[in-house]
């Protein structure tokens, strides 16, 4: 069954019997018709995909438990959306690259392809923060009833956009990239699968450079527990002393950020995991590639803080910054080589080549994350 993520006014009954999955597609009010959210559930997990995002996950819940965050803003229409436009200013100052902060809301998001860090300056071109593709549209999604579960398909095309041809940003310049996002949730169990597939459609060697942001909904005292022997402070000075666990802000007027780059995880099979564990008991373990770049991220406070304003002053947040979660990449997010070299990795794409990256979300009751945060300390013993 296909679905057109535009008109959500498409009949999406159809001869395949699709239980114990419901779909929905609706627009959420205030939101832009061009920005509709897809909606999966089969009463254990309630999933949302943001097909406008590049078909991010957003909102997920395991039973009435939320998984990722609530982000601080609205979701964007991306067809009035400039990556490369110069809206958002840093502390009253206009820093090119950094008008995605207007976007950021995606549980997981997808970032390059040229850059998926930091803004960077090629030649005098800015490559912006976290590249494009959260908010290269998905028009169209594929739904598959699979023996054990459901999967839903959308691409999209990474062009270079150094062309102006009098078209939307995302269509510009010469194709590159075929990016497919796919979420698979089984009939049974509070869990579910997502991959990125990258293809080089060109008939050169290219070197995507790709990250994701995974931003999980925190509680005060819950922790974000990495199987790792190494572990430093992003951007340098001394590491606190407690690198797992989350609080809220003192004051929403003021964001906090703590950035923990980790080194040397537990790696079978060419992935690693982390446990995200609730003040229950209860937890999140969510599995991924090995990859060169790993850290984990805190964020607390920020609602109407003057950090990120338009030009007439007005905040772009309106909640707090309120996550604890990861960042994982090719690549450092700061471009300054501070990666993990032991990690196995091979940056080219041949032309026609592919690259899949696949992540693993379940719930673990408080006896599972028992034993799986023992085989953690035991993993990392004496090594911080």
């Amino acid at each position: 069954m296909r679905l057109n993520c535009i008109n959500i006014y498409e009949d999406i009954t159809d001869a395949t019997d699709l239980s114990p999955f419901r779909i929905e597609i609706k627009n959420r009010e205030g939101e832009s018709r061009k920005t509709n959210r897809l909606y999966i559930d089969n009463g254990e997990v309630k999933t949302e995909l943001l097909p406008s995002k590049g078909l991010s996950p957003g909102e997920v819940l395991f039973g009435e438990k939320p998984v990722f965050w609530e982000p601080p803003i609205g979701l964007p229409d991306p067809d009035k959306f400039d990556p490369n436009g110069n809206k958002v200013l840093i502390n009253g100052s206009h820093l090119p690259g950094f008008d995605y902060l207007e976007t950021f809301m995606g549980g997981i998001e997808f970032y390059g392809l040229k850059n998926w860090g930091m803004p960077l300056n090629v030649n005098g071109t800015v490559l912006p923060l976290h590249g494009e593709t959260s908010n290269i549209p998905v028009k169209e999604v594929e739904v598959v009833k699979e023996n054990n579960g459901i999967r839903v398909t959308g691409s999209f095309i990474y062009r270079s956009m150094d062309k102006n041809n009098n078209k939307i940003w995302y269509l510009r310049g010469d194709e590159l990239y075929k990016v497919s996002q796919s979420l698979f949730i089984p009939d049974k169990g509070k869990r579910f699968g997502f991959k990125t597939t990258i293809r080089n459609i060109t008939n050169e060697t290219l070197i995507p450079d790709w990250g994701y942001h995974i931003t999980f909904r925190p509680e005060d005292g819950s922790r974000l527990i990495v199987p790792s022997r190494q572990a430093e402070l992003r951007g340098g000075g001394e590491l606190p002393s407690d690198i797992e666990t989350w609080h809220p802000a003192a004051g929403s007027s003021v964001r906090t950020e703590v950035g923990v780059i980790h080194k040397q995880l537990y790696s079978e099979n060419g992935r690693s995991f982390i446990l995200l564990r609730y003040t229950d008991g209860a937890g999140i373990k969510f599995s991924f590639p090995s990859s060169p770049y790993f850290q984990t991220w805190f964020c607390n406070g920020g609602a109407g803080t003057k950090e990120f304003t338009y030009a007439d002053g007005t905040p772009v947040l309106n909640k707090n910054w309120d996550g604890q979660g990861i960042e994982i990449g090719s690549g450092p997010v700061d471009h300054d080589g501070n990666i993990d070299n032991t990690v196995n990795y091979r940056k080219e794409l041949e032309a026609g080549e592919k690259k899949e990256i696949e992540f693993e979300t379940e719930f673990l009751t408080a006896a599972e994350c028992d034993e799986l945060e023992a085989e953690i300390i035991k993993f990392r013993k004496n090594t911080y």
